[in-house]
């Protein structure tokens, strides 16, 4: 890993993932550089092909991933936020390597099947 000089500016993008398997062809496509984060989250910063990226990895649970993002998007307000992973492989309809876009996010709560509903 590469320690490159960070800029002032808000970054283009965001990424956030839980899983450091989900980012390791990211982490090998860029320069980046590790900054401190809360743990268990890992925070780099860098380029993607001339792309100013923050990237965070979270860790697994809907606890880690927000506050890995709240995190990412509290310290640099990037342009934009893209999250990553493989839960997408969860849903039978869609093929590897699919892009999932929302266009609304909705608040959840966890039921005691653990199943995520829409919040009230």
């Amino acid at each position: 890993m590469e320690v490159v000089r960070q800029p002032q500016t808000a970054p283009a993008l965001g990424i956030v993932a839980a899983l450091p398997q989900e980012v390791g062809g990211l982490l090998r496509l860029g320069r980046w550089a590790r900054l401190p984060s809360p743990a268990p989250s890992r925070l780099y910063r860098g380029a993607l092909r001339g792309i100013d990226v923050v990237l965070t990895v979270s860790g697994m649970g809907r606890a880690a991933s927000e506050a890995a993002a709240e995190d990412l998007l509290q310290r640099f307000h990037p342009a934009a936020v893209v999250a990553i992973g493989f839960a997408g492989g969860l849903a039978p309809h869609l093929a590897p390597g699919a892009l999932v876009v929302a266009d609304a996010i909705v608040p959840a709560n966890e039921s005691q099947d653990g199943a995520l509903r829409p919040a009230p």
